[in-house]
């Protein structure tokens, strides 16, 4: 959404989203988790997330990443863990100031360990964790496969096979 990097409001996802007959929307913006459930009506449900990034070398365009969804167990849970409002790039940046977040600002590393800590931290706190297209990041199973505690990993992502990564 334009919470992040998106070109349509959360209001407007809503909207188009049911019109195509879905009744629910995790809403995932970069970096920055809100909670959408005032959006929600008899028909349909938000879901409450965001998209934590781990980014090799500077050049996101160009390295490998670790991208992962965090999902609230608790629709208004938007506690972030491991945050760091300098990652906040895109969209409504100024709502890094009012996050809600445990602990000193988080540093992160490109590597297991602190991947592996971000995870256990974000499930010890009520959230359900996803590893987004591994393909499209130009990871691989030796390296993804060292993590723990992850409930999904996303498979299919159609832009991710418009371009970038090893897809192409």
């Amino acid at each position: 959404s334009t919470v992040s990097d998106g070109k349509f409001t959360p209001e407007e996802l809503k909207n188009l989203y049911k019109a195509k007959g879905y009744s629910i929307l995790a809403y995932t913006d970069h970096e920055l988790m809100v909670d959408h459930s005032n959006l929600d009506d008899p028909d349909f449900l938000t879901i409450t997330g965001m998209e934590y990034a781990f980014v090799e070398k500077d050049d996101y365009w160009t390295s490998r990443t670790i991208e992962l969804n965090f999902f609230a167990k608790d629709q208004h849970n938007v506690k972030h863990v491991c945050f760091n409002k300098k990652y906040v790039i895109h969209g409504e940046k100024w709502r890094a100031d009012l996050v809600e977040h445990i602990g000193a600002p988080f540093e992160r590393e490109y590597t297991i360990e602190c991947i592996q800590a971000v995870i256990k931290a974000a499930n010890q706190n009520g959230f359900l964790v996803s590893l987004n297209h591994p393909g499209y990041s130009m990871e691989t199973p030796e390296f993804f496969g060292k993590l723990n505690g992850l409930f999904a990993m996303e498979i299919y992502n159609h832009i991710s096979l418009m371009g970038g990564g090893v897809n192409d």
